[in-house]
């Protein structure tokens, strides 16, 4: 995957203003008055004008790492019998080149001069950021986590790139950037918008309590800047988790029983693979991506 430098009229249109508003623009522009109101920012939901766009394309740079909620719903019960699922995910050949964004000139507060698009946080053979999952689930431990997860818009780039999220909490998208931006919260493989979010300056904090509702794929873009891209994984299971510097997960508490472990990373794709989890005991599955 590339990003050519956009053009300077296109890339300098995302911090120019207008003299006048469309009336879809005015209306957005009352919302967001009223939704400011009580001192809080927050997130612009879906408009007239939105209602009838057409349903996005399935990205097609991207495996889609097939996230979906439990079949039946997920039953939280005590774990009398679990196990251990550990391992390494590690990088099959040569990771993927970076890439190098120069922005418009405009931009160049913001963003710089350049920024780095970096394709695989790795050391060596050893990849970080790779999310893992258990599916086959039907009961367990309960689901975990921060009830108020974050995305980050900085230096022109989201952060973190890739996140693996339970289903529930309240994501907080802040702003960095002095920089005029909409980004789209796109879920996949539907295209459904689920959210949309106007990002005006550095500072900006938008709750949003619904966007992580429902376990599934996000996929977040800035709809100006085509680098601007992070994945969200949403999980109604406790049974993930995303690979440390070294490479390493683990899953804790698992029931006994045979699953399908599965490996996904935006540049790296997905594998799937079995394993038998026994009680009182750790199974060691290795994992390699970008074969």
């Amino acid at each position: 995957m590339s990003v050519s430098p956009l053009p300077p009229t296109f890339a300098a249109s995302v911090v120019r203003l207008t003299g006048a508003l469309p009336v879809a623009g005015l209306v957005t522009s009352l919302a967001l008055l009223a939704a400011c109101s009580d001192g809080e920012t927050h997130p612009v939901r879906t408009a007239r004008a939105e209602e009838t766009r057409p349903r996005a394309k399935a990205p097609t740079d991207v495996t889609l790492p097939g996230v979906a909620p439990v079949p039946g719903g997920y039953a939280v019960r005590a774990v009398t019998d679990g196990g251990q699922v550990v391992g390494v995910v590690t990088l099959a050949g040569d990771a993927p080149p970076d890439t190098t964004v120069r922005p418009d000139a405009a931009l160049a507060r913001p963003c710089g001069a350049t920024l780095v698009d970096r394709a695989v946080a790795h050391r060596g053979t050893l990849v970080e950021g790779a999310i893992v999952w258990l599916t086959d689930v039907k009961g367990g431990k309960a689901l975990a986590g921060p009830r108020r997860q974050e995305l980050t818009l900085e230096r022109c780039q989201l952060q973190p790139r890739a996140a693996a999220l339970p289903a529930g909490a309240t994501l907080n998208v802040k702003g960095r950037d002095p920089l005029s931006l909409r980004l789209r919260a796109t879920a996949w493989p539907a295209g459904d918008v689920r959210a949309t979010w106007r990002m005006t300056d550095a500072g900006q904090v938008v709750p949003d309590d619904r966007v992580l509702a429902d376990a599934g794929t996000l996929e977040v873009r800035g709809e100006s800047l085509p680098w601007v891209r992070a994945w969200l994984l949403v999980f109604d299971q406790p049974y993930y988790a995303t690979t440390n510097a070294a490479g390493a997960f683990t899953l804790d508490s698992v029931p006994a029983g045979q699953y399908t472990l599965v490996a996904w990373h935006p540049r790296l794709g997905r594998v799937e693979q079995a394993v038998t989890v026994t009680a009182g005991q750790a199974v060691t599955a290795p994992v390699t991506l970008g074969r």
